[in-house]
């Protein structure tokens, strides 16, 4: 039985874990086109989009438009983060964190929302696709 994806995913912060996460949604059959970035950096996120054929788009649009948001940005900015995007976060919009040691309460309390969270903790092997990860579900 095929696997169903989100039709649009947000990669918000598209570092080295983003970048591993990009490469295993592609590789687990996510159409690169589905995936959306929002990386502040736009020589970083040229890159990605010519390497995987992903799209990049400004925050807020990226955040209306996805079904699913996976938060890959340092701890010290996901509260910030979490203000910025809150306005524009569809109620039923998936928000999955890979952000070290920022739990679940945290991020529903800042963005003042019922919306589902998962927090992800991979290990680093991750990165290459060798890893496991813990996953606690809000």
């Amino acid at each position: 039985m095929a696997t169903k994806f989100p039709t649009r995913i947000a990669v918000i912060g598209a570092g080295v874990m983003g970048e591993a996460l990009i490469s295993a949604l592609i590789a687990s059959g996510v159409a690169p086109h589905s995936i959306r970035i929002s990386e502040k950096r736009e020589g970083r996120a040229a890159y990605l989009v010519e390497k995987y054929g992903v799209q990049t788009l400004g925050l807020d649009e990226n955040v209306q438009d996805s079904q699913t948001i996976l938060l890959v940005v340092k701890p010290q900015d996901l509260k910030d983060l979490l203000h910025e995007i809150a306005p524009n976060l569809a109620p039923d919009t998936l928000l999955v964190s890979f952000v070290a040691g920022k739990r679940i309460d945290f991020i529903a309390g800042n963005i003042g929302a019922r919306n589902p969270i998962v927090r992800v903790m991979p290990n680093t092997p991750a990165l290459v696709g060798e890893g496991m990860a813990a996953i606690s579900l809000g």
